[in-house]
């Protein structure tokens, strides 16, 4: 007697385990980009500054943060009361890394390093709050990066081993690099329109330059990733942080939108380097425990 043994035709297994396949990559793919979608912030150029202050108290401010994960930010405001503020109504689930602001007032802007005032100001801030991390955000503009006042605030902030948050070209950069070669300085909008191969250049020269990447629209202008910014991450992907830079209130209104953003282009990166932009560089930074 013959038993009859059921077979399958080649070209039907075939096409299953294309077919499981495939289910398998859409679910992995999808996992990760929700996994992206939920990624953790940190914000590394937020100011809280005075017209803010009515606008949005910081219990709203707070509840913000929390609606789009935003879990750490850098904190610089004018006048520094308003960073000082978040710290006293700090909730554990937002860390605060505050930064002396450079400006006290409006006046201050365009020529604050001319000002040996605004020096003492500096110093009687950091006195003030020993918590601070770094000086800045200021502005500078090509050779004025190379002003005795610049150098003064430099050699400061390398005495007491604090952050630079400067919001340069690359000629003032230069400068500043100049007076200070191993100066520690996260790199405003990373020089704003600064072309690529000479941020790559900065970059290999001098290991404790950071790129804060806001108002950088090359880098996802067309809604996505530049692939030579992509270059640029892959080489460098324990250099880069996110911010906002809330320097008016209309930058408030868009900010969900701002972190939305990120996290679009953030979703077509590796998941761990991702991760490494959004938040953990930071924290690394900043000895900020992960989320």
């Amino acid at each position: 007697m013959m038993c009859n043994t059921p077979t399958f035709n080649s070209s039907i297994m075939y096409r299953i385990l294309i077919r499981l396949l495939a289910i398998l990559a859409f679910a992995l793919s999808s996992t990760l980009s929700f996994a992206k979608e939920l990624l953790p912030i940190f914000d590394a150029h937020m100011h809280y500054n005075v017209e803010a202050w009515d606008y949005l108290p910081p219990d709203k401010l707070f509840a913000l943060f929390k609606a789009n994960n935003v879990t750490t930010v850098l904190a610089n405001s004018r006048p520094n009361e308003g960073s000082w503020s978040l710290l006293k109504h700090k909730q554990s689930a937002v860390a605060i890394v505050p930064f002396v602001r450079v400006y006290r007032d409006r006046d201050d802007y365009g020529n604050w390093f001319t000002k040996p005032e605004v020096y003492t100001h500096i110093v009687a801030e950091l006195d003030r709050e020993p918590r601070a991390k770094g000086i800045g955000e200021f502005h500078l503009s090509g050779e004025q990066g190379a002003h005795a006042g610049v150098e003064k605030i430099v050699n400061l902030a390398q005495s007491r081993g604090l952050w630079l948050h400067a919001h340069v070209d690359d000629v003032a950069l230069k400068h500043i690099l100049k007076i200070a070669p191993n100066a520690k300085v996260i790199w405003a909008h990373t020089g704003f329109t600064t072309p690529l191969d000479i941020v790559t250049d900065v970059f290999k020269r001098h290991p404790n330059v950071v790129g804060e990447l806001s108002y950088r629209w090359d880098v996802a202008g067309s809604g996505t990733l530049n692939p030579a910014w992509k270059n640029v991450f892959m080489q460098f992907p324990d250099r880069f942080v996110v911010g906002s830079d809330t320097w008016v209130n209309q930058r408030w209104e868009g900010y969900a939108e701002t972190m939305r953003q990120y996290r679009a282009w953030l979703a077509e990166l590796p998941i761990e380097m991702a991760k490494k932009i959004a938040h953990t560089n930071g924290e690394r930074l900043f000895g900020i425990a992960n989320k």
